[in-house]
């Protein structure tokens, strides 16, 4: 039997576990399922997480974690010093385990660093003289085409693991909920026109004529649109206002992540671009509508629920480092999907004009 095989029986007595993390929103997602799966079979361990800012957000609202530790990875607030004080205190707690799920090079350093005495991580693209090292133990890597919190439970199902489904399990405090509820007490639609990458976004004037379409059709809909603090995507956020109006639309902008969750979990479709609010509504289970430029790296970040509805535009530019695109009006394979599609995909499940034993479309409104 291999070291791999029987890594999950091997340190089944262990009392701190810590996971290694990127701490991006996305990731930070998707590793709560594998962090549920930790907490069910090292039930008398202290199970940490190093991650980012970010990351702590995110797995706050998992409430399965014992401890988190931040480092913030952002190149404007990164520093050398801060980093050192933290892996210097994290070795010496003398952890049991440490794991990495992703092949990062800057996680897998910390793995080194932090010098559990188990050290478990996965087979990936990026491999250095000094790897195996930081990981001695690293399980195969998972098919492409897994969501990636499903490639994060196989590693530990080689590792010796027994698995359960996978579970999300997301929840807002009540404080957060009530805030949420004062905001949106009936249904609505959540709109994320912004993505970290510019050349992953809708245009502007799709979003206005698509918040068009969802007033006029459906003027009983909430709908909700929001924004990171970042000034350019607050900029788009402002420019939809401006063509749309704010007397029967929300925008938020600089919203916590458990506060966006709680905002969300009041939702019935998410409707946005390729960026960490998509997966939010996943973890959520809300129902999304999203756009992707086609590339082989985007299979385990794709929705994959009975109800998602996912655009994939073949794309020349994605994997090419120059583009003929310009970040300021987006990539004009996303502009290729028209508003009128994506307002059909909402309507689809919302559950109207689908069949005639649901609620049919509203009649255009005449003029008086």
């Amino acid at each position: 039997m291999s070291l791999l095989s029987t890594f999950a029986s091997d340190t089944h007595a262990a009392r701190r576990v810590i996971v290694i993390d990127s701490g991006f929103l996305g990731d930070s997602l998707h590793l709560v399922p594998a962090l549920r799966e930790l907490r069910r079979h090292y039930l008398k361990a202290e199970l940490n997480v190093l991650t980012t800012p970010v990351g702590a957000q995110v797995i706050g609202l998992a409430h399965c974690v014992d401890r988190v530790w931040i480092l913030d990875q952002s190149r404007t607030k990164r520093n050398l010093k801060d980093q050192f004080t933290v892996l210097r205190d994290l070795r010496a707690l003398r952890f049991d385990v440490s794991i990495n799920f992703g092949d990062a090079d800057r996680p897998t350093i910390y793995a080194g660093m932090v010098g559990a005495r188990q050290r478990l991580g996965r087979m990936g693209a990026r491999r250095h003289f000094w790897s195996s090292w930081c990981l001695p133990l690293r399980g195969p890597e998972p098919g492409e085409n897994l969501p990636v919190f499903e490639r994060h439970r196989q590693l530990l199902g080689s590792a010796g693991f027994a698995l359960g489904p996978a579970q999300f399990g997301l929840s807002p405090t009540p404080e957060d909920a009530v805030w949420a509820a004062s905001l949106l007490p009936t249904t609505a639609v959540h709109l994320s026109p912004n993505s970290l990458i510019a050349l992953k976004e809708w245009p502007v004037h799709h979003w206005v004529e698509l918040i068009g379409l969802l007033i006029v059709f459906y003027p009983q809909l909430r709908i909700v649109v929001t924004s990171s603090p970042d000034p350019r995507e607050v900029a788009r956020l402002n420019a939809i206002q401006k063509a749309v109006g704010d007397d029967e639309v929300l925008f938020l902008s600089n919203t916590s992540i458990p506060r966006l969750a709680a905002l969300m979990a009041r939702c019935s479709a998410h409707v946005g671009s390729d960026s960490g609010p998509l997966h939010v509504a996943v973890a959520l289970g809300i129902p999304t509508v999203s756009f992707f430029r086609d590339n082989s790296g985007i299979r385990g970040w794709l929705p994959c629920g009975p109800k998602d509805c996912v655009f994939i535009q073949p794309c020349v530019c994605v994997n090419s480092p120059s583009t003929a695109c310009d970040p300021q009006s987006g990539p004009r394979c996303l502009a290729a999907i028209l508003p009128e599609q994506v307002f059909a995909a909402v309507e689809k499940l919302l559950g109207y004009g689908e069949a005639e034993t649901q609620s049919p479309r509203p009649p255009l409104p005449t003029e008086p």
